[in-house]
């Protein structure tokens, strides 16, 4: 019994990483693009911050 419910969470998990990867292959452009600007977004007020301290 425990097998069979290992097995079906492995095959459940595994269908879930294929839809993921389906999902980041389509949507991938448009997926990086959003996270792209949502992080330049947060790391351009940082920079100059950074930077002073650096030196």
């Amino acid at each position: 019994m425990p097998g069979k419910i290992f097995g079906t969470v492995l095959v459940l998990f595994l269908s879930c990483c294929a839809l993921l990867a389906w999902a980041l292959m389509a949507g991938e452009k448009r997926m990086l693009n959003q996270w792209a600007d949502g992080r330049v977004s947060d790391s351009v007020p940082a920079s100059p911050v950074v930077s002073p301290a650096e030196r």
